[in-house]
């Protein structure tokens, strides 16, 4: 039985088969597809190396930024911070008007900074792990008496709490590992 509808479907395909693909050169095309789909996929694997070398290098230049922020850190507070006891920094915190205390504040200020650095993922958390762990909590424990001083004159629970929290979250992690 005769089907119009068919063969008039079947007429449509070959008329535009034979206009747009001239007899000859229907392997020719196959070849190109091939040759276009082989660049797109190679097109595509150099987008994720790039993509993946990039994200390398970002993880490594916050490393080195941790490293230097670090280093400047231990420069210009962790030092000075170094040649007072814990007994000294409890006196001190006794006289907010003294110029001793202004300097611890400041030194701890400079502490709280970097700690927020640290919190806000702009340094890298295991590479200050790495350096001073430890220390840093140490040194959270030192200072911990002018913290108290400042948070019960400011009212605020929340004064210094990025270096707090860091100090005690490195420390649980250097343990953890250790």
């Amino acid at each position: 039985m005769y089907n119009s509808r068919q063969n008039s479907s079947y007429f449509i395909y070959e008329t535009i088969e034979q206009s747009i693909i001239p007899t000859g050169q229907k392997g020719g095309i196959v070849i190109e597809v091939s040759i276009s789909i082989v660049s797109l996929i190679i097109a595509v694997l150099g987008l994720v190396f790039s993509l993946v070398t990039f994200l390398d290098c970002k993880k490594q230049q916050r490393k080195q930024a941790t490293i230097d922020a670090f280093n400047k850190l231990q420069a210009e507070a962790l030092d000075e911070l170094n040649t007072y006891t814990t007994k000294n920094i409890a006196e001190i915190s006794q006289n907010p008007l003294s110029p001793e205390y202004k300097s611890l504040s400041s030194l701890l200020a400079r502490c709280d900074h970097f700690s927020v650095g640290v919190n806000e993922k702009i340094y890298d958390e295991e590479v200050l792990s790495k350096l001073a762990a430890q220390y840093f909590f140490y040194l959270y424990q030192k200072l911990e008496p002018l913290i108290r001083k400042k948070r019960c004159l400011g009212h605020k629970e929340s004064y210094y709490k990025e270096f707090e929290t860091l100090a005690k979250r490195i420390s649980t992690r250097s343990k953890e590992e250790s």
